[in-house]
């Protein structure tokens, strides 16, 4: 009975409404503190924990769909991390980032607050979802994640840009294409600073 009332909790059907707690953490990493939003379930003390990662939108962890998400997770009675990187959140795919997100997963992991049991679950969507599968991958973060689920990612770059650039129109999603331009135009062109801002006004309209 009781997966089938967390699997309940998670659709929002419920017969009983109880809210989910909201707030901020800050994670210091070796290169600074990271923000994170953090998600109580309704029964927080020793939840199982998912670090969700955003996608590449400006609002980055606070993206309201991302939010609710996590929200629906949390009421199923898992806690959730929303990590908030800021090359993703300006539209950038920089491959260090993988690094950056393996240490955050490390120093959840060792937080006995936010993770009692000394592992967690990764969830992620579409591109950045990239950079969370090769963090999980690493030796030293592995060990530490109990459950992973990447959605619309890839796991090799060339192949990607391929379909991306040369695929068809009615194929391709014409913000990821532009997301793709504006990673490769500085390894084309160099840095421009004037076509980096048009590619980047462009993913935004």
């Amino acid at each position: 009975m009781k997966p089938l009332l967390a699997a309940l909790r998670l659709l929002g059907i419920s017969s009983y409404s109880r809210k989910v707690r909201e707030h901020i953490a800050a994670l210091e990493t070796s290169g600074g503190p990271v923000k994170c939003r953090v998600i109580e379930p309704p029964s927080p003390i020793g939840a199982r924990a998912v670090m969700l990662g955003h996608g590449l939108v400006p609002m980055g962890a606070e993206d309201p769909r991302v939010r609710a998400i996590a929200k629906r997770i949390a009421f199923a009675g898992v806690r959730v991390i929303i990590p908030h990187i800021p090359n993703v959140a300006k539209l950038r795919i920089v491959a260090e980032d993988a690094a950056l997100i393996a240490e955050l997963i490390q120093l959840v992991a060792r937080d006995s607050n936010l993770c009692p049991r000394g592992f967690l679950g990764i969830m992620s969507a579409s591109l950045s979802a990239g950079l969370f599968l090769a963090a999980s991958g690493k030796h030293n973060t592995a060990p530490l994640i109990s459950a992973s689920l990447m959605v619309g990612t890839c796991t090799e770059a060339k192949s990607l840009f391929q379909f991306l650039m040369a695929g068809s129109d009615e194929a391709v999603d014409p913000y990821g294409r532009l997301i793709a331009l504006r990673t490769l135009a500085p390894r084309v062109y160099g840095i421009r600073k004037d076509l980096d801002r048009l590619l980047y006004l462009a993913a935004m309209d």
